[in-house]
C-alpha cells in the first residue's frame, strides 16, 4: 500500500521552479548616470564689438627703419610719399597687449568705413578699448578772443572804477554807456582772434611807415662855377651875387615802423575747458608828428606815441575780463599830440568755438 505525501510534493515543485527562474532572469545593473557638458565659465564667454578707429591705424611703414628710407623732406627733389602696407589687425593688436586666446576669439577692420569688429572676452574687449582710447586724439579747442577798448574822462574812469569793483559789472556798465545818446564812454578799438588752446596768436592792423635812420654828412661841392651877379653892379660899386651853394645830408638807411594796433597772446584752458589763462601783449602807436633836427634843421625825423602792456590774467569763459588801463600822454609840447585826457580801458572776452 502506497503511502503518499502531497505537502512535501507541492514544496518540492515550488522550489525547482524558483530555481528555474532565477536561472533564466539575468542580474539587473544600475542604470549609467547621464552625461552632461563642464560648464563655461563667464569669463570666457565670448563677446563681439565693434570701435571706431582712424583709417592709417594699421597701416605700418615699409621700412621698419627710418634711416633706410628716401628723403623725406617735401621740398626735396627726391621726395615721394612713404610707402606702407596693411597690417593684420589680429596681429598688431596683439603686439599692443591684446589677447586672442579664447578659441573663436578674432578681429577684422573695414578700410572703407573705418570700423574695427572684435570677438573675444569681456576682459580682453575692455583692454582694447583702453588701448584705442590711448590712441584716439584729443580734441583741440579753440577760442574766439574779443579784445574791446574804451575810453572815457580819467575822473569818470575812476568813479566807474570804484563803483562797479566787478569786472563783469563795469563792462555791463560800459555798454549801458555807450547806448546812451550822447555817451561819455568811446570804443576805441574792437578786434577778434581765433586761437587753438595752447598756442600763440598776433594780429596787426598797421601802416608800415619809412624813415631815415642814417644820414651821409654833407660835402663841399667838387666844381664851382664862376659867380654871376644877381643884380646889376650897385651904386657903391659892389654887386650882388648867388649865395654859396649848399648841400643837405642824404638818407643812407631806412626803416619801417608800424603805426597802428598789435595784439599778440597765448591762450590755455583750464578747469575742464570752463577757464582761461591768457598771456597777453597789446599794443598801439600812431605817428603824431614830423620833428625837425640839425643846424639848417633839415633833417627830419617822425614823432611817435606809443602804448603797450604785457601781462598774464585768467578768467572763465565769456566773462570779460579787464586786462590793463592806458593813459595817453598829453601837452607834451609834440607837434601833433594829445590835447584831450582820456583814459583807455582795455578788456579781454574769450568765448569758445564749438
Amino acid at each position: 500500500m502506497k503511502t503518499r505525501f502531497p505537502f512535501a510534493a507541492a514544496l518540492a515543485g515550488l522550489a525547482l521552479g524558483a530555481l528555474a527562474c532565477q536561472a533564466q532572469t539575468p542580474e539587473a545593473t544600475p542604470p549609467a548616470p547621464n552625461p552632461t557638458s563642464a560648464p563655461v565659465a563667464a569669463s570666457q564667454v565670448l563677446q563681439t564689438r565693434t570701435f571706431k578707429v582712424q583709417r592709417d591705424f594699421f597701416l605700418v611703414s615699409v621700412y621698419p627703419d627710418d634711416s633706410e628710407s628716401p628723403a623725406q623732406d617735401p621740398f626735396s627733389p627726391n621726395y615721394f610719399p612713404r610707402p606702407v602696407r596693411r597690417k593684420d589687425p589680429k596681429a598688431l593688436l596683439e603686439e599692443l597687449g591684446v589677447a586672442f586666446k579664447a578659441q573663436g576669439s578674432m578681429a577684422s577692420f573695414d578700410f572703407k568705413t573705418s570700423m574695427l569688429t572684435a570677438t573675444n572676452t569681456q576682459e580682453q574687449l575692455e583692454n582694447l578699448d583702453a588701448i584705442l582710447t590711448g590712441f584716439a586724439p584729443t580734441p583741440v579747442r579753440q577760442g574766439r578772443v574779443h579784445l574791446e577798448v574804451f575810453s572815457l574822462p580819467p575822473f569818470t574812469a575812476r568813479k566807474a572804477l570804484i563803483a562797479h569793483p566787478k569786472e563783469a559789472d563795469l563792462y555791463a556798465w560800459l555798454d549801458a554807456e555807450l547806448a546812451m545818446p550822447d555817451p561819455i564812454v568811446k570804443l576805441e578799438r574792437h578786434s577778434i582772434t581765433i586761437v587753438r588752446g595752447g598756442q600763440k596768436a598776433k594780429t596787426e592792423a598797421i601802416d608800415e611807415i619809412p624813415h631815415p635812420t642814417e644820414f651821409e654828412a654833407p660835402k663841399i661841392p667838387q666844381s664851382i662855377g664862376l659867380p654871376v651877379a644877381a643884380t646889376p653892379t650897385a651904386p657903391n660899386g659892389n654887386a650882388t651875387y648867388s649865395p654859396w651853394p649848399h648841400t643837405k645830408p642824404k638818407p643812407a638807411s631806412f626803416e619801417f615802423r608800424h603805426a597802428g594796433d598789435t595784439f599778440e597772446l597765448e591762450l590755455t584752458f583750464l578747469d575742464g575747458l570752463e577757464s582761461v589763462d591768457l598771456n597777453l601783449a597789446p599794443e598801439t602807436s600812431r605817428r603824431v608828428g614830423i620833428a625837425k633836427f640839425g643846424l639848417r634843421e633839415d633833417i627830419y625825423q617822425p614823432i611817435y606815441e606809443t602804448q603797450r602792456s604785457t601781462g598774464q590774467a585768467s578768467g572763465r569763459l565769456g566773462q570779460p575780463i579787464l586786462i590793463s588801463t592806458f593813459s595817453p600822454p598829453v601837452n607834451t609840447g609834440v607837434p601833433g599830440g594829445n590835447t584831450v585826457e582820456r583814459t583807455w580801458l582795455l578788456f579781454v572776452t574769450v568765448r569758445p568755438m564749438e
